[in-house]
C-alpha cells in the first residue's frame, strides 16, 4: 500500500512539475505593470485587407485603390501596406500621389522601404530595418492632374507573393495619398486613375488611417511593481452573433488609436500595431536583462516571429527572428546607464502578443540578441 501511495505521489509530483514548467513559459496570464502611452508622431495609413489579392479582385479592371485620401499640407504621412498576390499574374502594389489641385505639388520623401517575394515575416522584417536604419531623403514635383509612385513593391505571378513598403512623405499642397495594387507595368498615371474599392473581404484584417505612428512610454525600473509588461495583446472579443468587437486597451492605456477612417467591411482596429514604433524610456534599467516571449499557445498560423528594436547596448537598429517549434524567446542586455531609450516595431504579417520581462523564463530556447 505504501509503496502504491509512494507511487502516486511521485506520479502527481512529476504531473506538477511539468505542469509548472509549461505555465512558467506561457505568455499569457502572468504578472504584469500597466504602462500609460502617450500617442506621438505622424499621421499613419496602414493597408493590410484585402491581405490576399484574388483573381476576383482583379478581374475586368486594371486596378484598384485600396485607400484614397486626401492629405493636410504641411503633414507628414507615413503609409505601410502588406499585401500577397494570389492571382496567376504579376501585380504591383504601391503608394501613389495623385495631384488633383491646379498647382505644382512639391513632395518631400523622408524615408522609404519596400521589399517583395518572400515570406510575410521576411519582407515585413528586411522593411521595418532598413526604414528605421538607413535615413533616405529626396523630393519630387508633381504637376497638376499628374501621378507619382512614391514606394511599390512588384508581386511575382504565383502565390503568396507578398509585398510590404513603408514611406514618409509631406506634401505643401492637398493631393490625394492612395494604397493601390495593379498590373504590372501599368504607367504612374494610368495608375492614379483607378477606381476605388469599396469594401474589403473580412473584419479578420484592416485598412485604416490614424493620427499617431508612435507610442512614448517611461519605464521606472525601481517603481515597477511586476517589472513586465505586455505589448501588442490583441484583446478583440466575439460576440453571441460573432461579430469582431474592438480591442479596448485592456492592458495598457493609450495602446491602440481609435481610427479617424477605415475600409468598410475590415476592421477598424488593427490586431497588432504594425509598423508603430514604439518609443520606450527605461529608467533604473541599468545592468538589467529583458527578456521578449511570445504568446506562442495563441499565435496559431505563423511558425516564426520577427521584430525590428532599436538594441541600447550597442546603440543600433536590429531584427530579431524568432521560431515556434523551439520556443524561442529574446535575451537583451541592458548597458549600465541610469536611462535609455528602447525601440520595438512589429513587422507587418507578423502576429503581435509579447511579454516583455526582467525575469529569465525557466523553459523555451533564448536567443540573444547582443
Amino acid at each position: 500500500m505504501r509503496t502504491k501511495l509512494f507511487k502516486k505521489v511521485i506520479t502527481l509530483a512529476l504531473s506538477s512539475i511539468i505542469l509548472l514548467s509549461s505555465m512558467a513559459y506561457a505568455a499569457v496570464g502572468q504578472p504584469y505593470d500597466r504602462l500609460s502611452m502617450s500617442f506621438t508622431g505622424n499621421r499613419y495609413i496602414y493597408s493590410n485587407n484585402p491581405e490576399k489579392i484574388t483573381t476576383t479582385l482583379i478581374a475586368g479592371t486594371t486596378g484598384k485603390n485600396i485607400v484614397n485620401r486626401t492629405v493636410t499640407p504641411g503633414q507628414k504621412y507615413d503609409v505601410e501596406y502588406s499585401h500577397t498576390n494570389m492571382t496567376t499574374i504579376p501585380l504591383t502594389v504601391a503608394v501613389i500621389l495623385k495631384n488633383n489641385t491646379n498647382v505644382k505639388a512639391n513632395i518631400a520623401i523622408y524615408n522609404n522601404a519596400a521589399y517583395q517575394n518572400e515570406a510575410y515575416d521576411v519582407v515585413g522584417s528586411k522593411t521595418e530595418f532598413d526604414y528605421w536604419s538607413i535615413a533616405k531623403y529626396s523630393t519630387k514635383t508633381i504637376d497638376p492632374g499628374k501621378s507619382c509612385v512614391l514606394i511599390r513593391s512588384n508581386l511575382n505571378a504565383a502565390d503568396y507573393s507578398t509585398g510590404v513598403g513603408k514611406v514618409l512623405f509631406q506634401s505643401d499642397v492637398a493631393v490625394n495619398c492612395r494604397v493601390a495594387y495593379f498590373k504590372t507595368g501599368t504607367s504612374d498615371d494610368a495608375a492614379g486613375n483607378l477606381s476605388d474599392l469599396t469594401a474589403g473581404d473580412t473584419v479578420s484584417t484592416t485598412t485604416n488611417e490614424c493620427l499617431n505612428d508612435g507610442r512614448t512610454i517611461i519605464y521606472d525600473y525601481a517603481s515597477a511593481i511586476n517589472k513586465a509588461f505586455y505589448l501588442n495583446m490583441d484583446v478583440a472579443y466575439t460576440d453571441s452573433t460573432g461579430k469582431v468587437l474592438d480591442p479596448h486597451n485592456k492592458y495598457n492605456a493609450n495602446e491602440f488609436q481609435k481610427p479617424v477612417w477605415y475600409l468598410p467591411s475590415s476592421r477598424e482596429y488593427s490586431q497588432g500595431n504594425w509598423g508603430i514604433n514604439y518609443n520606450m524610456r527605461l529608467d533604473n534599467a541599468g545592468g538589467k536583462t529583458l527578456y521578449i516571449i511570445p504568446d506562442w499557445t495563441n499565435i496559431k498560423y505563423l511558425g516564426s516571429n520577427s521584430y525590428t528594436i532599436y538594441d541600447p547596448y550597442t546603440s543600433s537598429w536590429k531584427n530579431i527572428k524568432l521560431y515556434k517549434s523551439s520556443l524561442d524567446y529574446a535575451v537583451i542586455k541592458l548597458p549600465n546607464k541610469s536611462s535609455m531609450i528602447f525601440n520595438f516595431v512589429l513587422a507587418g504579417g507578423d502576429c503581435g502578443q509579447e511579454y516583455f520581462t526582467f525575469t529569465a523564463p525557466t523553459t523555451g530556447h533564448a536567443v540573444p540578441v547582443n
